[in-house]
């Protein structure tokens, strides 16, 4: 188009012999129309572009939300039964991954209420004001249940009491603090109804939360994070069982490998009470008032309170794993409440770790690696599906044709898109 503006220019010059500025015009402006049509043309293909790739990301979003439900209620597991998606959750690397982001969630919300807590008890001290600590969650429940208009008068006291210790690491959104405190103080519910506010956590608390966490897992060289995760999961969505039939298979399994729940109870026991006597032997050696006690029945023979710290180590684990057993708690180290076997009375810590606590010990001591793949066959036997064909990432490659509107032209181009709940 632009030679044949250059091949008129030159016809006119030559046919007129003298300069002439109605042919420049002609070209400049040819210049320009050219210009906008390419303009035109790139805009409309930016445009049907990031239209093509929206759609793309809707389609994929469609499917991605149409996750296991059951499976995430119950286990906390995303999961798509599709075909054509990409990696399982039956592959343990995936189900860790999920796991791992799972159980971080949850420690993010374990450390703000420990920080709640110790906010609170000072606010306590300082103000003699008793606070209730509670989570995020739980703080939206009671906001709604006084929307609602279900909440007494002391509970509206009581929350709009504990929002000045909420703010610390709860931010409202919607809505300001102050303005909320005034239109519950007026009981102007249907006005909060169409505001609709949610507490979220601050976000600093979780950015800060990650760093800390990051490095923690940074030098973590013994792995003892990524087992503590994988037992804590195990006993808080897997459940145990102790006391309670249930039909299904529960961390005993995890902790054992063994499918009969009579005898994985009595193997897991086992275990604890091997822990129990590690725990109890060391202690004989470093608590002043149990070492002093032995000492004083071997004569101050070496050779004879070796003997006799084994000997008490066996029977005092015996009684640890018996209280465990029945629901009681056993502190790590026992200090100054010395050994249930050299009272007289029948000894209770008020302080101590319960047998869930002493089940996750026995999981962490299992190679990770055994303890996923445990999970998997735990989850499949329950829910009675395949892990291999529930899958948690979708990537789609898709051709797209561009045809030009005014000016004849016409590509293709590849538009890809990758989704995970990783």
């Amino acid at each position: 188009m632009l030679a044949f503006f250059i091949f008129l220019y030159t016809f006119i010059m030559k046919s007129t012999n003298r300069g002439s500025i109605t042919p420049f015009f002609i070209i400049v402006v040819s210049l320009i129309v050219i210009i906008g049509l390419i303009i035109f043309e790139y805009t409309f293909y930016s445009f049907s572009y990031s239209k093509a790739k929206v759609n793309m990301y809707a389609e994929m979003d469609k499917v991605m939300s149409e996750y296991d439900r059951k499976l995430f209620n119950e286990v906390g597991l995303l999961a798509v039964k599709k075909d054509n998606l990409k990696k399982p959750i039956a592959d343990i690397d995936v189900l860790e991954k999920q796991i791992e982001s799972l159980m971080d969630q949850k420690s993010l919300v374990k450390s703000v209420a420990m920080a709640e807590s110790i906010v609170n008890e000072f606010i306590k001290r300082k103000t003699k004001v008793k606070l209730k600590s509670f989570d995020v969650s739980y703080l939206n429940l009671k906001l709604y249940t006084i929307i609602d208009g279900r909440a007494s008068k002391r509970d509206i006291k009581e929350f709009i009491t504990n929002l000045a210790s909420v703010s610390l690491y709860a931010e409202l959104q919607g809505i300001s603090v102050n303005r909320l405190k005034d239109l519950i103080s007026n009981l102007r519910f249907e006005e909060l109804k169409n505001i609709r506010p949610v507490f979220v956590l601050r976000s600093s608390i979780r950015k800060n939360f990650k760093k800390i966490l990051s490095a923690y897992k940074k030098y973590d060289k013994l792995g003892v994070y990524k087992h503590y995760f994988l037992a804590d999961y195990s006993i808080d969505y897997i459940g145990y069982n102790l006391t309670k039939t249930k039909s299904y298979l529960t961390s005993e399994y995890i902790a054992t490998g063994i499918a009969n729940k009579k005898i994985s109870k009595y193997a897991v026991l086992s275990e604890i009470y091997l822990i129990r006597i590690l725990l109890d032997f060391m202690e004989t050696f470093v608590n002043p008032k149990v070492r002093d006690k032995i000492k004083k029945m071997s004569f101050g023979s070496p050779k004879l309170f070796a003997i006799e710290a084994v000997a008490f180590s066996a029977i005092e684990a015996f009684y640890d794993t018996n209280r465990i057993r029945n629901g009681g708690k056993i502190p790590i180290y026992k200090g100054k409440g010395g050994f249930i076997v050299f009272s007289i009375s029948n000894k209770y810590y008020k302080n101590g770790f319960t047998y869930p606590h002493y089940l996750k010990m026995v999981i962490m001591i299992i190679p990770k690696k055994i303890v996923l793949n445990r999970m998997v066959y735990v989850i499949e036997k329950r829910f009675k599906i395949k892990l291999s064909e529930h899958f948690t990432e979708i990537d789609v490659k898709r051709k797209t044709e561009f045809k030009g509107r005014l000016i004849p032209f016409k590509f293709e181009k590849t538009i890809e898109g990758k989704l995970s709940y990783e």
